[in-house]
């Protein structure tokens, strides 16, 4: 037997036993699984309050991007209700706009009570210069 013939042989043999590796150390195929039928998402009713330093021009607070209450010139705390999924954790984004002349930090808090389980309270800050606040609360149960 010649040499090359010797060489092309031993290729085809290791070709050949490398075939079955290929196909067992291949990534597995993705699998879909389909999602069972949702119902409609409950929602439950939450008391809320909301405290704020100075006096904001305005404050709206949205949830899932729908806006879910807005206060016009409040002067005092407001205290309200909202229908919110019935969910472990909930993202209440909000926006609050005081006037230029506002002297100092503005906070604002949103204080939730839903029926059932642990009241939550969060608060944020925004810099002197700043006139509006815009980012989310964040609560989990």
């Amino acid at each position: 037997m010649t040499p090359i013939l010797r060489a092309t042989l031993a290729l085809v043999g290791v070709l050949t036993a490398a075939l079955p590796l290929l196909w067992l150390t291949a990534p597995a195929p993705n699998r879909v699984e389909p999602l069972p039928p949702t119902a409609a998402t409950k929602t439950k009713q939450v008391n809320a309050s909301l405290y704020f330093s100075g006096e904001p021009i305005k404050i709206t607070l949205f949830h899932e991007a729908d806006e879910i209450a807005v206060f016009h010139a409040p002067k005092t705390p407001c205290h309200f209700a909202l229908e919110l999924p019935m969910v472990d954790t909930t993202e209440i984004e909000y926006e609050v706009e005081w006037p230029e002349n506002t002297p100092g930090m503005k906070g604002v808090t949103l204080y939730l009570e839903p029926d059932g389980l642990e009241s939550q309270a969060q608060t944020m800050w925004s810099m002197p210069e700043d006139t509006k606040l815009y980012d989310i609360f964040y609560f989990k149960w």
